[in-house]
């Protein structure tokens, strides 16, 4: 093979530099006159040479002193047999060698909803978020309170929220920084800040129909599973932008974090709620006036259904019979 082409990798596994050679022998080592040069001081001057043969090359150990590292094993002999696409180890520098015709990955499709998280991450736009949020929950704690928000009250109440989000868009910030050498904080903070208006807008939806239509026993379910559903897009947005995994794994390990959440919830709401409740089940949450939108229940109504419950005649006694 006479062409071939070197791959500088760094400590993070990304390709720092290429070298393409249309002649071999070529040199690699720390002295200017390589034609490959490293600069890493466990190097030596000149540490190896690369030959050509039929199936791809030989790496001679040009007597260095720390030696050739060939697929992660020590290479014994002065001269070792590399194909396309090995890697070897000279000092602490990694290089990987590859031929023209050697195939490439395939090309990766790009999620252009994702991709607005990007732009919507614009400081301009996170600031325009930021107040909406703050909108959001605040015109929130005024609906279901009859007491007189304060501003103090009010801060108490948001911080923890903002807290929690600031830390977990510091995390992916951090984990991309180490792995795609991309922080994107305010990307992660737009991401999780999207996720919580959403299943809280969610939540109260299924609140209202629950406080409506006396659904509170099917609630939690449907809640549980919107949260689940929910985290799962979030986790698979967040490993998008800080992580290099591909899109099956981050696909298989966003929706194995949100069955492992639902299936957790779930056994905890089963292991704390008994066969029988001396209280029924409710919307306990104030509810402002329009949230209720269906028509009251009377008692003689409400006493019609009661027979199909006990399957027995109630009858509506007169205060005659009752001797008042």
């Amino acid at each position: 093979m006479a062409k071939i082409i070197v791959e500088e990798i760094n400590r993070f596994g990304h390709v720092a530099h290429f070298h393409q050679f249309d002649s071999l022998p070529i040199y690699i080592g720390r002295d200017y006159k390589n034609d490959v040069i490293i600069s890493d001081p466990y190097v030596s001057p000149k540490h190896v040479m690369i030959h050509a043969n039929d199936q791809g090359w030989d790496v001679e150990d040009l007597n260095s002193m720390n030696g050739v590292i060939i697929k992660n094993k020590l290479g014994r002999e002065r001269k070792n047999f590399i194909r396309p696409g090995d890697e070897i180890t000279i000092g602490r520098s990694r290089l990987r060698f590859f031929s023209p015709e050697y195939a490439v990955d395939k090309t990766r499709p790009m999620s252009h909803s994702r991709n607005l998280f990007k732009q919507l991450s614009h400081p301009l736009s996170t600031i325009l978020i930021i107040i909406l949020c703050l909108a959001f929950f605040i015109s929130e704690e005024k609906l279901e309170t009859t007491q007189q928000l304060t501003v103090l009250k009010t801060a108490i109440n948001i911080f923890p929220f903002f807290s929690v989000a600031i830390i977990w868009a510091g995390l992916w910030a951090l984990v991309g920084r180490v792995s795609r050498h991309q922080s994107l904080f305010l990307t992660h903070l737009i991401i999780i800040l999207v996720f919580s208006v959403i299943s809280k807008g969610l939540s109260n939806l299924g609140d209202y129909l629950s406080f409506n239509l006396f659904l509170e026993p099917y609630f939690s379910s449907y809640y549980f599973l919107t949260i689940g559903i929910l985290l799962a897009w979030m986790l698979s947005i967040n490993l998008y932008y800080g992580t290099n995994l591909s899109r099956r794994a981050r696909l298989v390990s966003s929706s194995m974090a949100g069955i492992f959440l639902i299936v957790l919830i779930s056994l905890n709401k089963v292991n704390y709620e008994g066969e029988f409740q001396s209280y029924p089940n409710y919307a306990p949450t104030l509810k402002p006036p329009f949230a209720k939108f269906t028509k009251d229940n009377t008692v003689d109504a409400f006493m019609e259904k009661s027979k199909v419950i006990f399957d027995i005649d109630i009858k509506k006694e007169s205060p005659d019979e009752s001797g008042q």
